[in-house]
């Protein structure tokens, strides 16, 4: 059955009529009228039936609003490059890092990691080289931005779920085990991205002496198109608590990275996996 498509708070109140349309299109305010107030972020969601991820394709929830003179006109600066930015937040699902950053807009936190995960992510490359704090005042110039920020960020905090696995913080840093992140937070978790340092990963491997950490970035479903036949790795999940990893191509059994790999227990280091389905 085919669903009928309304823009959110258009929809017809009970016992209310709809004012007539005006000759340039607008609809003229009837005097006393209270206008009614414009749909949150969670109406919408719920209205349309939709994910935050294709509501966000759209552009700033804040210039949707306005398009439909549901809100003020947006002037950020940065409008077009936050609302990418706050596609790149859509995901995310841990209740405790969500109530972080949302205490760093407040200022209440001072700079870490999982403001540097924050910073990387609602900016990408663009905000490579500035300081936290220039992000932040950055952000302050682009009311309407900061404004969505916050209520993507609380509605996926009201949608957390429940991360029993907690934390390890002397092998993940703020990372939560079992929750999603991008590539790039999981660099800035880590302390390997910071600031202007950047480093380039490659091979889907990271080692973190300092941490006596080996990153593994597996990604399960490898399509013809997209790997070559050396590094179609066979990782797949064995069991609940076992996992099989396939090493490097380039690497034998005997150089001392999988020395380390094959004897990590032994060497006191800690394998850190992070699988997705496909690209």
């Amino acid at each position: 059955m085919a669903k009928e498509q309304r823009q959110p708070g258009a929809e017809k109140r009970p016992g209310v009529d709809p004012p007539a349309e005006a000759a340039d299109g607008r609809q003229p305010r009837r005097s006393g009228a209270v206008p009614a107030p414009a749909p949150t972020l969670e109406e919408a969601l719920e209205f349309f039936d939709t994910s935050l991820e294709v509501l966000l394709k759209r552009g700033l929830w804040s210039r949707l609003l306005a398009e439909a003179r549901l809100a003020e006109p947006v002037h950020d600066p940065d409008e077009r490059r936050l609302a990418k930015g706050l596609r790149r937040l859509a995901h995310v699902e841990c209740a405790e890092q969500i109530r972080q950053w949302l205490d760093t807009l407040e200022g209440g936190r001072d700079p870490d990691r999982l403001a540097e995960m924050l910073h990387v992510s609602l900016w990408g490359a663009e905000g490579r080289g500035w300081s936290l704090d220039e992000g932040l005042r950055r952000l302050k110039q682009n009311p309407a931005s900061e404004e969505d920020l916050r209520a993507v960020l609380k509605h996926r905090l009201r949608h957390a779920p429940a991360h029993p696995a907690g934390q390890i913080p002397t092998v993940a840093g703020p990372l939560t085990l079992h929750a999603a992140y991008t590539q790039d937070e999981i660099l800035a978790g880590l302390g390997h991205w910071a600031g202007p340092r950047r480093p380039p990963l490659r091979e889907g491997v990271l080692h973190l002496p300092g941490a006596r950490v080996d990153v593994l970035l597996v990604t399960l479903q490898k399509s013809e198109d997209e790997y070559s036949p050396t590094t179609r790795y066979e990782d797949y999940l064995i069991s609940p608590n076992l996992f099989h990893w396939q090493s490097q191509s380039n690497k034998s059994d005997s150089s001392p990275t999988c020395q380390r790999y094959i004897h990590h227990q032994r060497m006191g280091y800690i394998p850190l996996l992070f699988v997705r389905e496909a690209n």
